[in-house]
């Protein structure tokens, strides 16, 4: 046997193309055990996300207009939705994919903003710069991680914790870039929207009838 095709089974051996699928599942079985995972992920995520916390975060949140965001990789999703549900309720919202740019989004806004830091590891090297950026210069900060302990959260005011990443089959690094540990991210933002929004209910409908009329402009007839 070739040292190439030895090399691939090991690796094979080693990690999962997705969560809890095996070789030799059909297209009825990936999609039983996607949907299962996805459904286990969000359920999880009632019971590790502290309803203390995300009430500190939602009143840090309501207390600033604007929110600036720091993500990489597949957390991108979870700020880019942040963005798009707190706009809609009227907050100011900075974000921008280039990890420098987030870390200079910082400047001059303390006093005026809350920092919101996304990692399911919680040791994204330039997430957690940004965070402890923004919290030396003053701004309250919020960390979305999987792990409450790691060098994100204590750079945090508040900590929605997530259910923690799928191990590796060899008990390695957990699984941080399936898209699975996102829709826990999808669900502590949408939870933090609702909650932030509810704290001036009168405002956020005001907002959102207004919205509603640009996303109906957007659409062809």
């Amino acid at each position: 046997e070739g040292l190439t095709r030895k090399a691939a089974r090991g690796r094979a051996a080693e990690h999962e193309v997705y969560e809890g699928i095996a070789p030799g599942d059909d297209a009825s079985a990936i999609i039983a055990k996607v949907s299962r995972r996805q459904a286990e992920i969000i359920t999880g995520a009632t019971m590790t996300l502290d309803p203390a916390e995300l009430r500190k975060a939602a009143l840090l949140v309501s207390a600033h207009h604007t929110i600036v965001f720091f993500a990489v990789g597949s957390s991108l999703l979870a700020a880019e939705n942040g963005v798009m549900r707190f706009l809609r309720i009227g907050k100011a919202c900075i974000f921008n994919r280039d990890a420098n740019i987030q870390m200079f989004s910082v400047a001059g806004l303390a006093g005026r903003a809350v920092a919101i830091g996304i990692s399911d590891s919680g040791r994204t090297k330039s997430t957690v710069e940004a965070l402890r950026e923004a919290k030396a210069l003053g701004m309250p900060t919020i960390a979305i991680t999987s792990a409450g302990a790691s060098p994100l959260a204590r750079q945090a005011d508040a900590v929605l914790t997530l259910p923690g990443a799928a191990p590796e089959p060899t008990g390695g690094e957990g699984m941080y870039e399936s898209m699975v540990s996102k829709m826990a991210q999808l669900t502590a933002m949408d939870a933090l929207y609702a909650l932030v929004a509810l704290q001036d209910h009168e405002k956020a409908l005001e907002r959102l009838d207004y919205t509603d009329g640009v996303i109906a402009r957007s659409r062809l007839k």
